[in-house]
């Protein structure tokens, strides 16, 4: 039982940090509606539990989709698998539409957009995280965070945002 609490617990972790670090680099500005540069593509890495490689997001093109200009974003993931001495590729086929309005980032899922990140949050403010691409039956793929965090970082001249979350714990 320990391990399989060890594992979700990881990989609950790795669901926030990857959402975190994926948007906050890739939110340019949120006075377009059109956040992702043509062409963008972005790399981050996996390591969760036995399993370590790298995901990559990159922006195909943009739809209307909803009434709302969107941009269309694929999903590649790339991963070793100690346990079992595996390399594994998957990509998403299926393609991911985001939009940006008042300094959020919406994301299209079950007919709807939801909203993906927020940089209008506070210090001390409460987030719930939507998993983008959840593919295991085992994790939660909604999470609740209190904003610990607020700042900046300047990364090849661009000023971006970035929060820093920590898991919300009900005490009452």
């Amino acid at each position: 039982m320990g391990w399989f609490n060890l594992a979700t617990q990881n990989q609950n972790n790795l669901k926030k940090t990857l959402l975190l670090l994926i948007f906050t680099a890739i939110f340019f500005s949120a006075k377009a509606q059109n956040w992702a540069v043509p062409g963008a593509t972005w790399h981050y890495t996996i390591n969760a539990f036995t399993i370590v490689g790298y995901q990559k997001i990159e922006k195909t093109g943009s739809a209307i989709v909803g009434g709302k200009n969107c941009d269309a974003l694929k999903l590649s993931r790339y991963t070793y698998d100690y346990m079992t001495n595996n390399y594994y590729s998957y990509v998403n086929y299926d393609t991911i539409y985001t939009y940006t309005d008042s300094a959020k980032v919406y994301f299209y899922h079950n007919n709807s957009f939801r909203v993906l990140y927020d940089f209008n949050l506070s210090v001390g403010d409460t987030v719930i995280t939507q998993e983008l691409f959840s593919d295991t039956i085992f994790c939660n793929n909604q999470d609740t965070s209190i904003v610990d965090t607020v700042g900046t970082m300047i990364i090849n001249n661009d000023t971006l945002k970035f929060y820093h979350l920590n898991p919300f714990s009900n005490n009452s």
